[in-house]
This record gives structure tokens, C-alpha cells and sequence, in this order.
């Protein structure tokens, strides 16, 4: 099997183009199929490309602005993304995919987001002003709010359920137990 062509034979040039109707915020391909790309615009619309036939195979809408989305590597039929209203989840497996506000706590509003790479249902959230929250999506438990400093980025690590965040001249590590 062959991947597909982003890039033409000729160098620096461009094969797709996408056209949006907001600024994009977010772009990221599915984590098992590279065919597609989930496209996040500001104004809260949700567009999951084939990058083989050019044409949109899925629209979402959530409200907006958003800021920030991203697949769920453990269930890939998930995506989250953070809007005016908090979380909004989606299980796209099914042919009408259905969403699910989910509190996050406070009313900040959420200017980050990342899904745990191991653990189905868990995702960090950065809001304003400088708050970090680790939310389980199928439980609404929150195993972690703190206020820091300064919030530089968030990752996960790949197998296990430990949260790095830059912090001024720091690195804290987290590790999310029982949830």
C-alpha cells in the first residue's frame, strides 16, 4: 500500500489546498490513518479531510471561537476540542456522530488542550489564567488543578499516564493514578 501524495513531483509545491471559512487553529492527522486530517477552525467548525481525494468526509461544529482540538490516540474514534463552552467530545465511529459537552471546572476559558496518549478518557487543559487541569471525560473526575506561574506546554508521555508542564524554569511531571 501506498501513502499518499501531499508534495508534487515538483519541489516546494503544494498538492492540496484546503479552503476555510474561519482562521484555521488547529491541523493534525489521525493517529492510525494517515489518509486523514482533522482541520479545527476558530469559529468552532470541525472538518475531518481525505487527504487522497481532496473532499471533506466529516463536518462538526462546536461552539465557538475554539482554540485548540485533538485525537484521542487510545479511542481514535474520539475527538475533543475546546470551545466558548468548555469541552466537546465526539465519538465519530458511528454514521451520525453525536457530541457531549463535558465541565471541565471553573469558568476559564480553555486555551490548550492535550489527550492522553495511554489512558482512554483522560485530557489536560490549559486555561486562563495559568491553570492546569486534568479531566477523566467518562467520569468527570479532575486528579489534578493547579494554578502555576507561567505555563509554557503540556505533553504526555506515550505509554504511560504521566503529564510534563513547562513551568517558568521548571518541568513538572505528573503521574495520574486512579481514575
Amino acid at each position: 500500500m501506498t501513502s499518499p501524495r501531499v508534495c508534487g513531483r515538483v519541489p516546494h509545491r503544494h498538492r492540496l489546498r484546503f479552503l476555510l471559512t474561519s482562521p484555521g487553529m488547529v491541523v493534525c492527522f489521525h493517529p492510525q490513518d494517515p489518509d486523514l486530517l482533522l482541520v479545527a477552525e476558530k469559529k468552532g467548525v470541525l472538518r475531518v479531510y481525505s487527504v487522497t481525494s481532496g473532499c471533506s468526509t466529516l463536518f462538526l461544529r462546536c461552539p465557538g471561537p475554539l482554540l485548540c482540538a485533538d485525537w484521542s490516540i487510545p479511542d481514535p474514534a474520539l475527538i475533543v476540542a475546546a470551545g466558548a463552552k468548555g469541552l466537546t467530545v465526539w465519538n465519530v465511529a458511528s454514521l451520525q456522530p453525536h457530541s457531549e459537552a463535558v465541565e471541565v471546572g471553573g469558568v476559564e476559558r480553555i486555551l490548550a488542550l492535550k489527550v492522553c496518549r495511554s489512558t482512554p478518557g483522560l485530557v489536560a487543559t490549559q486555561a486562563a489564567p495559568h491553570t492546569v487541569r486534568v479531566t477523566h471525560l467518562h467520569s468527570n473526575k479532575i486528579p489534578i488543578a493547579v494554578h502555576l506561574k507561567v505555563i509554557g506546554g503540556m505533553s504526555w508521555h506515550q505509554n504511560l499516564p504521566y503529564l510534563a508542564v513547562g513551568s517558568d524554569r521548571k518541568i513538572l511531571l505528573w503521574k495520574i493514578d486512579n481514575v
